[in-house]
């Protein structure tokens, strides 16, 4: 693949910015023939003027080019168009499972309107609420299994930004989430406290 260094490569080579918004993802050279793959990274002159954390960026990002050079992408399990059925299939199935999960919530108009669940790399549902065509009486029994994996205890839960999804949780639809409850957010802090934090 190619690494488009800085911000003027990567908006040459595909017209999006800024850099620190794209650097270590995988993209597509748009305006080159037959898009070829491209990681960019920070040009690595921010670090003669300053900048020195973006030497561990700009490692990372060639290591990442490097390993995307022999990448075989794998086969994901992630259903869409759930039935009602699958949903509290799912969630029974993960509260009787009793193994770590990670969970998402997506908020809008101060509603959850979806939670994502996996339970591996390559396997993970989206359940919409509020917004999936449920009847009234479907999406009772929806927020019911929801609170009853949540506020199993002793299940792990790996969220992201605990913080806010927990609390929310709580707040707007009393789901009390049971411990133990793991924070990506705060694990990344803690494994390198001198990179920059942020959603």
């Amino acid at each position: 693949p190619i690494v488009a260094l800085g911000s003027v490569a990567l908006k040459a080579l595909t017209g999006k910015q800024p850099i620190s918004a794209w650097r270590g993802s995988f993209l597509r050279a748009e305006r080159l023939p037959n898009r070829p793959p491209l990681v960019a990274t920070y040009h690595p002159a921010t670090v003669l003027y300053g900048e020195d954390l973006n030497r561990w960026y700009i490692l990372n990002d060639f290591n990442r080019a490097v390993r995307s050079a022999r990448y075989e992408p794998p086969t994901y399990d992630f259903p869409s168009n759930l039935t009602f059925s699958d949903c509290i299939e799912h969630l029974n199935w993960l509260r009787n499972r009793r193994e770590l999960f990670s969970c998402d919530i997506e908020v809008a108009s101060r509603q959850v309107s979806m939670i994502s669940y996996g339970w591996s790399e390559k396997n993970a549902i989206s359940i919409p609420y509020g917004v999936g065509g449920w009847t009234v009486e479907q999406e009772l029994e929806l927020w019911r299994a929801t609170a009853a994996l949540l506020e199993a205890p002793g299940i792990p839960k790996l969220f992201h930004n605990a913080g806010f999804d927990v609390q929310f949780l709580l707040q707007i639809h009393h789901i009390d989430v049971a411990p133990p409850i793991e924070d990506t957010m705060v694990l990344y802090a803690v494994m390198y406290p001198e990179f920059r934090k942020s959603l």
